[in-house]
């Protein structure tokens, strides 16, 4: 009797934490449940703008102009009627909802910072910053949902740039957009030179003030954009000192343009054009 009693407990005792786990590996989990009403509450405040006229669209379609530095805005990418596959540029899949910022760079020297901050832990955003014509400078979608996405490109040449803001996977949520002049760099560069010749390409450049700079490289652009690393220098300078660079490209082309990339002991990454 005994024996039979302790048998039917440990079978129901069984049978209870398989019910468990079947409850837990294919039930709704509570966070998972909150996430999905939180993007069919976005979905569907995206849906009634975007029946509200033409006008709204047409706004949304218009980049917002940044007429100075810094600027800070609390926007949201469920309000716009624009979207934009950016995946080929951050690698990540990200056809959303994006606003669209236009900055206009007066100087050379300008450092650009531009941060993303999610106001929502389940909004992942992504960011893009294109020139005039189109092509991207910048690429930034590394982050989990929630966290912020920062990025600083160096010593961009005055123009008009596009900064575009979206979302992962279709996603759309409220973000803080930063974006200032960031007078900090990894080091100086300066005198920049380039001498063409039927040898090939001399790319040659001085720097001052290299504080933990572990490397440089040096990039060959293409005229459709594409980038090509074609050497690699170890830091020589210190913080006091000048130091000189020069490298040889036998293979440049008559349109091709050179950029070098600054890389710190920290892994911070800067690139800066090269400018004769």
């Amino acid at each position: 009797m005994n024996a039979s009693r302790l048998l039917r407990a440990v079978v129901t005792g069984l049978t209870l934490l398989a019910l468990m786990w079947l409850l837990g590996r294919f039930g709704p989990h509570p966070r998972a449940e909150e996430a999905r009403q939180h993007r069919k509450s976005l979905s569907s405040g995206r849906a009634e703008l975007a029946g509200g006229g033409a006008d709204l669209i047409s706004e949304a379609l218009s980049p917002i102009r940044v007429s100075s530095l810094p600027f800070v805005a609390d926007d949201n990418t469920c309000f716009s009627a624009d979207t934009a596959d950016l995946s080929a540029f951050t690698g990540m899949l990200s056809a959303s909802p994006v606003r669209k910022y236009a900055i206009e760079v007066a100087r050379q020297t300008l450092n650009l910072r531009v941060s993303v901050e999610p106001h929502h832990e389940y909004f992942d955003p992504s960011l893009v910053l294109f020139d005039s014509s189109g092509g991207a400078i910048a690429a930034l979608d590394g982050q989990e949902a929630g966290w912020v996405e920062d990025t600083v490109i160096a010593s961009l040449p005055p123009g008009i740039y596009y900064l575009t803001v979206g979302g992962y996977d279709g996603d759309c949520g409220p973000y803080r957009l930063t974006v200032s002049a960031d007078p900090s760099s990894v080091a100086e560069l300066r005198d920049f030179s380039l001498r063409r010749g039927s040898n090939g390409t001399v790319i040659r450049w001085k720097t001052f003030a290299e504080v933990d700079v572990a490397r440089f490289g040096l990039y060959r652009v293409g005229a459709a954009g594409d980038r090509e690393r074609i050497a690699t220098f170890r830091s020589h300078g210190s913080p006091a000192d000048f130091a000189d660079y020069r490298f040889l490209d036998r293979q440049s082309g008559a349109d091709s343009s050179y950029e070098i990339e600054m890389v710190s002991d920290h892994g911070r990454t800067q690139r800066v054009a090269v400018v004769s």
